[in-house]
């Protein structure tokens, strides 16, 4: 089994949670936030709110100490304003219902828009 073939097994399992373009960076970033309202605070019994707001401060515009799946949303929107229209029209849940396969959906959806966003993050840390 390759790097891409784990890759693969990994956003399958998402692929019919996934309903937005920031739903596929919160699979990686975040997958408990999957799917969860604007106003969701990242944390996990283990993970304090303030621990995530400390190590992701570019998600932390307020500094309140939490990060809010609406801030996540707003930095990339803000980062990339000329093309967020691009990047989010594909990730309807409408876009989903249609595609057949779960492995279309990973393949051509969610593993790009993944690679997409670790690069620019990669690029930006």
């Amino acid at each position: 089994m390759n790097k891409s073939d784990l890759v693969y097994e990994y956003y399958k399992n998402y692929a019919h949670d996934v309903t937005s373009a920031i739903d596929c960076y919160l699979v990686t970033f975040f997958p408990v936030a999957v799917g969860k309202p604007l106003n969701y605070v990242l944390k996990t019994s283990s993970l304090s709110a303030k621990l995530i707001a400390d190590q992701n401060p570019i998600f932390d515009p307020d500094h309140n100490s939490q990060v809010t799946v609406a801030e996540v949303l707003n930095h990339f929107q803000n980062l990339y304003s000329s093309v967020w229209p691009l990047i989010s029209a594909g990730a309807t849940a409408q876009y989903l219902k249609n595609t057949i396969t779960v492995e279309k959906i990973v393949r051509y959806f969610i593993l790009p828009l993944a690679v997409f966003f670790y690069s620019i993050v990669s690029l930006n840390a």
